[in-house]
Parts: C-alpha cells; sequence; structure tokens
C-alpha cells in the first residue's frame, strides 16, 4: 500500500537515523567517510541490525517497496528511538491515521509540568488521568468536589466500584454505569498492555454489581465530552448538575483532561 507522504516518511526515517549514534545502541562507531570526516547516525544496514530483520529491509521501507508489518514498525520505532510525537507522525505519513498504540506504553503515564499551571488557573473542577485512569494531577477545585478533600486515585475504580462513588454520583445504575463501563472496555481494547486496565478489567468482571452490566452491555459510547449528569458536591454540600467536556495532552497519548463545569 503506499504510503499516504512518502516524501515526508523517508525524510522523517532519514532524519531520525542520522541523530541516533551506533554507540548508543549497542553498536561499533562508523568507519570515517571517504574525506575522513567522521560518518554520523545509522545506515540502513544497521537498522536492519538492531530491527533483527534481513539485509535490504529498511531500504525497501524507506524506498516504498516494503508493505511493513505492525510488529516491524514498533521494533523500527524503538531501533530509532522516536518520540510519541514522532511515531503519531510516521502512522500519519503511512497510513494517513494514528497508531493503535503509543510506542512506549508508558507514555501517558507523565504529562509535562505547565499542565499543572494550566489546572491551577482553570476555577471549574478539572483533573488529569492517565490510560488507565490514574490521577496525575487536579486543581483545588477538583479536590473539594471529595470528602475531606481527598480525590480518588483512580477515577475508574472509584467511578465503578467503590460505595462513595456509587453513592456520590447520583442515579449510578441508570445514568453512570451503563455509560462508564463502555469506556473501559473501550480502553482495554486500545491499550492491551497497560497493566491498570488490565487489574480494572478483571475486577470489574469479578464484580456482583458490575460484573453482569459489563458482560450485557452492547452500548459503544467511548467519549463523555458534552454530557450532562449529577453528582454529589462534598464542599458544596448539596447535589449538582456538571457538563463534563474533555481532550487528550498530545505528548501523552490517552492520556485525559476533564472539566467539570457546575451548571447549577
Amino acid at each position: 500500500m503506499p504510503a499516504t507522504d512518502a516524501d515526508a516518511l523517508r525524510l522523517l526515517l532519514a532524519t531520525r537515523r542520522g541523530k541516533v549514534r551506533p554507540e548508543d545502541v549497542g553498536l561499533p562507531p562508523r568507519a570515517p567517510g571517504s574525506r575522513g570526516r567522521a560518518a554520523v547516525g545509522l545506515t540502513q544496514e544497521q537498522v536492519d541490525e538492531l530491527t533483527h530483520r534481513s539485509p535490504g529491509t529498511c531500504k525497501r521501507f524507506e524506498g516504498g517497496r516494503l508493505n511493513a508489518t505492525e510488529e516491524y514498525l514498533y521494533d523500527l520505532g524503538r531501533a530509532l528511538r522516536l518520540s510519541e510525537q514522532e511515531w503519531q507522525a510516521l502512522w500519519l505519513y503511512l497510513y494517513g491515521h494514528q497508531p493503535p498504540r503509543p510506542l512506549d506504553r508508558r507514555a501517558s503515564e507523565a504529562v509535562h509540568s505547565g499542565w499543572g499551571e494550566v489546572l491551577r488557573h482553570l476555577s471549574l473542577p478539572a483533573y488529569v488521568t492517565d490510560q488507565g485512569w490514574n490521577v496525575l494531577a487536579g486543581n483545588e477545585s477538583y479536590v473539594q468536589v471529595f470528602p475531606d478533600g481527598i480525590p480518588p486515585a483512580n477515577t475508574m475504580e472509584w467511578m465503578l466500584l467503590s460505595p462513595d462513588g456509587r453513592r456520590f454520583l447520583k442515579n449510578w445504575p441508570t445514568h453512570w454505569a451503563p455509560l462508564v463501563l463502555p469506556q473501559l472496555r473501550a480502553a482495554v481494547a486500545a491499550y492491551p498492555m497497560n497493566e491498570t486496565l488490565q487489574r480494572l478489567n478483571e475486577m470489574v468482571k469479578r464484580d456482583p454489581v458490575c460484573g453482569p452490566m459489563y458482560q450485557n452491555t452492547t452500548d459503544a459510547y467511548l467519549n463523555p465530552d458534552g454530557d450532562v449528569r449529577q453528582l454529589f458536591h462534598w464542599g458544596l454540600g448539596r447535589v449538582v448538575w456538571v457538563q463534563m467536556s474533555t481532550a487528550e495532552p498530545g505528548g501523552a497519548p490517552g492520556a485525559r483532561l476533564m472539566v467539570l463545569n457546575i451548571l447549577d
């Protein structure tokens, strides 16, 4: 299948090869060039060695003469030490869509420090989670939603399995659980190597309340962006309507920014 943007793909790969020193990846330094200058970067042959492929594989791929498997792309991305943005660019140039999962499964486990500053400047409750819904950061307004100002370490676990979550999320059996469960199922499918998601998946399956709902859900609901639901706001001491707005930090695939707009 021809690449969506073959020229951009070749330039990306050649540039990355030029930035990886052989000695940094366990290979001997390259011999000086014909003019005595030190050669830099990886050759296509060295990339074949690092990816454990037959000679000429990298050359054929860069030349558009190889239909690469997903396994090869992951091996290539790791060999070239691609950043997550470069990894996304590779897939966009090759196929015209985002990769099925990050190159580094830990990519969503941290967001840059600027997000903490963004959250501090928001007056609305807001927080950021990783792929597995572990809370990475939250602002003071978010903390005030919870009893004693202590938010849950994992929002998915709290929403589905915590007695507090089931009590504070109003109409939980009809307005929360049926919409949250499909999100978990979709995330498990998207990030099969994420240990937190696998743990949550097993816990929910075993739960006597959530388990049957989880097995029987047919809703393809994937994102709460724009939804309006009720919850008990501990700091305000009353039930409020909130509208949820979501976004994904670009440098942390699978991470989520959630902002709760209190409507009353």
